[in-house]
């Protein structure tokens, strides 16, 4: 009479090791693309939270936040993350997300700084990229290739909320 053994053969470990192999083999050539899809969702979400956080200052303020200076738009992350008392006295928080800190930098998923274009003179219009928009906000992520403001045309790889 044979006794049970509990447990596995080799041949059955080098089997599922064989197809944990094959699925690694399927699915590692698919991460860069994934991953890539997984920022530009991330930026798409935060571009259209920081047009959010600049209209509902707006609609506290009755006037815009400070405009960015020079692209840079620090100053105007800053009233939004209540860390400017002079442009936000009441310090309300606007903007909270998790890439925005103390210093007002508030970068996108390849780490660079959120452009904003703001309607400075009331007219519900916003010049960006050589284009007139209806709009009081336009944030701006210029994506992987990071080409910068001054570029002639907007890349296709740029997120914005631009419409």
């Amino acid at each position: 009479m044979k006794k049970k053994q509990d447990g596995f053969t080799l041949i059955e470990l080098l089997v599922v090791m064989a197809i944990i192999a094959i699925l690694a083999a399927i699915l590692v050539p698919l991460a860069p693309k994934l991953i890539g899809t997984a920022k530009r969702n991330k930026a798409k979400g935060e571009v259209n939270t920081i047009a959010m956080a600049v209209k509902s200052y707006y609609s506290d303020y009755g006037r815009m936040p400070p405009a960015p200076a020079g692209g840079n738009s620090l100053n105007t992350i800053k009233a939004l993350i209540a860390n400017d008392t002079v442009a936000n006295p009441r310090e309300t928080v606007y903007l909270e997300l998790e890439t925005s800190n103390i210093t007002g930098e508030f970068l996108d998923p390849w780490g660079r700084q959120y452009e904003l274009f703001l309607d400075d003179d009331y007219d519900n219009k916003v010049t960006f990229d050589g284009g007139s928009y209806r709009t009081t906000c336009i944030a701006v992520s210029r994506g992987p290739n990071g080409a910068t403001v001054g570029s002639p045309t907007t890349d296709s790889d740029d997120i914005t909320t631009a419409k």
